[in-house]
């Protein structure tokens, strides 16, 4: 007989057989019975013949229908037989065991999981496993290379890793082929750990063994998981944006926390800790007895305080490291009190630069000063902070068996909290804030960002902002650092700059798309240069000339590294390229690019080059990316009066020809009267010289014309963009009065520089 268990697991077999004796075998069909049709043999009936055959077959095909009517009746009796209600005591005997049943079953089904690392076989089974996991699943992935001792390593510790988690952890490894990566990912970035929470990636650690810096355990793996904000990577929002805002209190007793901002938890915050219970296996959340008892960013309200509190006096800024986290301010003691101090921070991911660090700790000055000034005037923060403190304290003694937060009241009722609410909330979007504080102080705050350090076109220093300010002309634009965003609601006319402003188009020509004033368009683009999230400068032209720049303060292998970051696409090589891109060996893709600009190429040209030679880089990111960094330059073509040589003299006489309006336009010139009184002779030999080798009277005048309006500007070497915007002359104009009057001008480029107009 076999057992109930076996039974339940494998489900109730029909036409089961038992090797007892007492009970009757039970076969897949039933012998006749004394009652059934007698068996009759063919051609015994009482007919014969054909006549006979057919009652022989019908009397047959009765039989078996009745037959198989019987056995299906006692198949069904077999069944009831089976499935006999048992006595209630039976029954919950049954439902126990029935139980232990389940749990041995779980338990087996655990332990076959546990401790193995699934092997991936092909690109559809890795793409099923990340669309089929559920929303409490950490999966974590080891792509590999045979033969490479890190990656056994690796696999080693992985191995120890899956036997400890007890959570629903699952653990896979593949091949770097059959992930179809480059021979140079295969070569250089194995082993790769790639953690994914809820099916999308958060964590992807290249070479991760480097991590460690030497022999490492399971220990260490999984602190090293626990340690870093994985949740942060696959949310799209940058590493240099702060997460959140805190402001806490030291006082002679304690140190507390007095707000957070955001004041609820984010979904950044619940990723982290649902995928830190992964790594520890399931725990059964404990219900909160008090607010100080609350998690924020992974630091229990109770001890964040103390994170927060100076240490040295003598030093007034915070930077402190916390697992996954940065948290970055500074603190101030109020008036009244040395011994009570204030500290606001902003609170940064653990992996992002220090570039913004730095960012975010000058934003940190700049509301400590802004905030301690009006404590020393009026004791505002003092005051603001007893209405926080009587609101915790209200919370605390009236707390019930439910968790409640002070946050949200004191947001509501107090109006420093509000005012980090805004910087917190347009720093994030906007990166700049303008308000005023307690209606007394003005704030003005920007965030300094990472294109600033790259983007050598910005001024430096006071000097060099107020030179670039007071020489804005309408024929300029602005050229954005980093892509801005604004709110339309908020401020429309900057929403509508933004909107039209781009770097081949004049303030000029946003003034009419923006129907607004040369005035109000000047004074945007002066507010946006002031914020540090632009630069003045000529607007992109096909035919304007570009050559490499000089050498900047950035490291060239850096810049290189910052494209491939903003702009990862593999570069795509022709067989068809001229001998210089092959000759040479290139370090980068980017070294590849400034080929293209030695010597001085047009903006036309440049496009044309690279998109039969290099397609990656013929498009308007990669120039304006060469143009923010210094990588390349514009040249301004300048045009200025000359003297033509002695070798086109010879032989040249003044024509006949020329007609008497030409003689009249040269003669009614001022300036040439004034200052160079034998160019009217050198101007009517070009105009005979023109007649001479074909060139109409009608286009003779009409050129003749566009030069006079012109020589005031030959006279002062102006460039072309500037003459064009005072003359209002088209470049095509322009370039056929050099075409066609080159004997007596000299035409050369020169590195575009803002000028202070005259």
């Amino acid at each position: 007989m076999a057992n109930i268990e076996d039974k339940l697991l494998d489900g109730p077999n029909v036409g089961y057989c038992s090797s007892s004796e007492d009970e009757e075998p039970a076969s897949g069909f039933v012998k006749a019975d004394d009652d059934r049709i007698p068996a009759t043999r063919p051609g015994t009936g009482s007919q014969t013949g054909p006549k006979g055959v057919l009652t022989d077959y019908k009397l047959h095909q009765a039989g078996k229908y009745k037959e198989m009517r019987e056995n299906a009746e006692h198949i069904k009796e077999l069944r009831l037989k089976m499935a006999v209600a048992p006595s209630k005591p039976e029954e919950d005997e049954d439902e126990d065991e029935l139980a232990k049943i389940r749990n041995r079953r779980l338990q087996t089904l655990k332990s076959s999981t546990q401790g193995r690392i699934h092997e991936i076989q092909d690109k559809d089974q890795f793409l099923q496993i990340l669309d089929e996991s559920s929303s409490n699943t950490l999966i974590i992935i080891h792509i590999y290379r045979d033969g490479s001792e890190a990656c056994g390593n690796f696999n080693e510790v992985l191995t120890a890793t899956s036997v400890r988690c007890t959570g629903n952890v699952q653990f896979y490894k593949v091949q770097a082929s059959v992930l179809d990566t480059t021979r140079k990912f295969a070569e250089n970035a194995l082993p790769t750990c790639q953690v994914y929470i809820r099916g999308e990636l958060a964590g992807n650690f290249i070479r991760i063994h480097e991590e460690f810096g030497g022999e490492y355990d399971a220990d260490e793996f999984c602190q090293f998981l626990r340690r870093w904000p994985m949740a942060l990577l696959d949310t799209g929002r940058s590493p240099e944006l702060p997460l959140g805002v805190v402001l806490s209190i030291k006082d002679e007793t304690s140190e507390r926390v007095l707000f957070v901002y955001p004041t609820r938890k984010q979904k950044l915050e619940k990723l982290i800790e649902d995928s830190n219970e992964q790594l520890v296996g399931f725990r059964k959340p404990v219900p909160l007895k008090s607010w100080k008892e609350d998690v924020r960013f992974g630091i229990s309200l109770n001890v964040f305080g103390s994170v927060l509190a100076p240490r040295d006096t003598t030093e007034k800024n915070i930077i402190n490291k916390v697992n996954s986290l940065r948290v970055i301010g500074q603190w101030f003691p109020l008036r009244d009190n040395q011994k009570e101090t204030v500290s606001i921070v902003f609170v940064l991911a653990g992996h992002c630069s220090m570039d913004a660090v730095t960012a975010h700790l000058s934003l940190a000055k700049q509301v400590c000063g802004a905030v301690q000034a009006l404590e020393t005037t009026s004791a505002y923060v003092k005051e603001q902070i007893t209405i926080v403190q009587k609101i915790q304290d209200e919370i605390e003694q009236n707390e019930s068996e439910e968790f409640t937060s002070p946050f949200e009241k004191s947001l509501h009722e107090c109006t420093l909290l509000q005012s980090m609410q805004r910087i917190y909330e347009d720093i994030v979007q906007y990166g700049n804030n303008v308000l005023y504080l307690d209606r007394h102080i003005q704030l003005t705050l920007c965030l300094q960002s990472k294109s600033f350090i790259y983007c050598t076109l910005l001024p430096r220093t006071i000097s060099a902002l107020h030179e670039m300010l007071k020489n804005i002309e309408p024929f300029h634009t602005l050229l954005f650092v980093e892509e801005m965003k604004v709110s339309a609601e908020q401020n429309p006319l900057l929403a509508s700059f933004v909107e039209h402003c781009t770097p081949d188009k004049s303030f000029e020509e946003v003034r009419l798309k923006m129907r607004c004033t040369m005035v109000q368009v000047i004074r945007l683009a002066r507010n946006v240069v002031q914020w540090g999230r632009g630069v003045i400068i000529f607007p992109t032209c096909l035919q304007n000339s570009y050559t490499v720049g000089p050498p900047g303060p950035t490291n060239f292998t850096e810049l290189a590294k910052l494209y491939d970051e903003l702009y990862p696409s593999a570069p795509r090589t022709s067989m068809n390229k001229p001998p210089l891109l092959t000759s040479p060996p290139v370090t980068s893709f980017l070294a590849e690019v400034l080929e293209f600009f030695s010597p001085a190429i047009t903006l036309e040209e440049y496009y044309v080059n690279t998109a039969r030679f290099l397609p990656r880089a013929a498009n308007t990111e990669t120039f304006v990316f060469l143009l923010k960094t210094g990588l390349v330059m514009q040249l301004h073509i300048h045009i200025e009066l000359i003297e033509p040589t002695q070798i086109w003299l010879q032989g040249k006489s003044i024509s006949k020809d020329i007609t008497p309006r030409i003689k009249t336009l040269v003669g009614s010139c001022q300036l040439l009267k004034e200052e160079f009184e034998g160019f009217k002779e050198y101007v009517l030999l070009v105009c005979s010289n023109l007649l001479t080798i074909g060139v109409t009277e009608n286009e003779v005048f009409k050129i003749l014309g566009y030069f006079v309006c012109l020589i005031p500007h030959f006279l002062a070497c102006d460039y072309m963009e500037k003459i064009i915007y005072r003359t209002g002359l088209t470049r095509s104009n322009i370039n056929r009065v050099i075409e066609l009057f080159g004997p007596i001008l000299l035409v050369f480029e020169v590195p575009a520089k803002l000028r202070p107009s005259k």
